[in-house]
């Protein structure tokens, strides 16, 4: 994330099919799972799941 005037800009890494990696701003999907976030790129494949990365506790507890 970036702070700009207005908002953040969302900063994504992206790979191709042949692992090549692109870094760009997107927004970010705008679903709600359960009570959080998505956490996941707009218009993402599959479904908006939490499982991926860290949760709050685990954040908190890097501190």
């Amino acid at each position: 994330m970036q702070h700009e005037p207005g908002g953040l800009a969302l900063w994504w890494l992206f790979w191709d099919d042949e692992g090549r990696r692109e870094l760009r701003i997107a927004p970010g999907c705008e679903k709600v799972v359960v009570s959080e976030a998505c956490l996941l790129v707009e218009d993402h494949p599959g479904t908006c799941d939490q499982s991926i990365g860290f949760t709050r506790e685990e954040l908190a507890a890097l501190g």
